[in-house]
């Protein structure tokens, strides 16, 4: 492939040289007979410019065309595909990214619940112990490869590598619910590759990849957060948020009512008498929680009584002494 793409942002110049790494894998099933055809091993393909467009075509039976749209801090690209063949196209990598000046001190960061935060990426994912546990929320695949899963393990869809310089950005903005997986596999000491992969699982049929995104930009990962969140706002709605929340409200106090395998700290009964200390600071809210069975938050929620703490009854008195104190 004879295109780069380059683009630079407050004083950050970078190219991504597509000839050195491939832009998209197809993995295609005929009759049983698997392979992969990637974007290095097609006839060079039709690259047209168009102002901040530019559109790369591979033609064939199966046919591929790729439109990248520069914007102010990213590159926006969606591939459109056309199988005209028998065979099936059972999942599509793109984007593909081969970024080879990762350095000691970089981190990998990934859009899950808790924000899995991988220091030395190329050393941790080259030593892990793939029969043992795992650190983080991650798929081991050997021999150098971890993957993470959207939406079931990443809570957005975007990772970043960074440092407090620089930070190099994928994402998708896909606003429907079909499962996606990004993948982080070691290149050599230096190198990794990043891709984001789709499952279409179609033949004789038109596909389109949701928008995707990369940049190499200034900062650290706040700054790709920044251009996650100004897509995110627009694709989802925000959250109901109650009159006490919204009109007079300035923070909460968080009372952890039990511990997983601890004795309780307070019952239901205890309620009234923690928020009137609450009050006292100047602050209208608590958060109650604690952990039973399973987990609280993430792991096993349920809303169920806890008999430890009391009964359904008990905490249905001390929210309406609450609220025939203070409203």
């Amino acid at each position: 492939m004879c295109s780069c793409l380059s683009f630079s942002f407050k004083g950050i110049e970078e190219m991504l040289d597509f000839s050195k790494g491939p832009v998209f894998k197809v993995f295609v099933n005929s009759s049983g007979n698997k392979k992969i055809i990637s974007s290095l091993g097609l006839p060079s393909p039709d690259i047209s410019v168009h102002g901040k467009t530019t559109v790369v075509s591979y033609p064939g039976e199966i046919n591929i065309r790729i439109t990248y749209k520069r914007m102010a801090k990213e590159i926006i690209a969606v591939l459109n595909l056309e199988n005209n063949s028998d065979a099936m196209i059972e999942k599509l990598e793109f984007p593909v990214m081969q970024y080879r000046k990762v350095n000691e001190f970089d981190q990998l960061l990934v859009g899950t619940d808790w924000g899995d935060n991988i220091q030395r990426p190329t050393r941790f994912i080259k030593e892990i112990n793939w029969e043992g546990n795992f650190s983080c929320a991650y798929i081991p695949h050997p021999p150098k490869e971890i993957i993470y899963t959207y939406p079931s393990i990443m809570a957005m869809q975007y990772l970043c590598l960074y440092n407090s310089a620089r930070s190099l950005y994928l994402a998708s903005y896909s606003k429907g619910v079909s499962t996606m997986t990004f993948h982080v596999r070691v290149l050599d000491y230096s190198g990794l590759e990043f891709a984001i992969c789709h499952y279409p699982y179609l033949s004789k049929c038109k596909w389109n990849s949701p928008e995707c995104s990369f940049a190499i930009i200034q900062g650290d990962w706040h700054s790709a957060a920044d251009i996650y969140k100004s897509h995110a706002e627009k694709m989802f709605r925000n959250p109901d948020v109650p009159g006490h929340l919204r009109d007079d409200f300035h923070g909460f106090i968080q009372l952890p009512m039990k511990f997983a395998g601890k004795e309780p700290n307070c019952d239901y009964r205890d309620i009234p008498d923690y928020f009137r200390k609450v009050k006292e600071t100047g602050m209208n809210c608590i958060r109650v929680y604690a952990w039973c069975n399973r987990g609280h938050d993430t792991g096993d929620p349920d809303s169920k009584i806890i008999p430890e703490l009391g009964t359904a009854d008990d905490l249905k008195n001390a929210m309406n002494k609450i609220m025939g104190l203070y409203g």
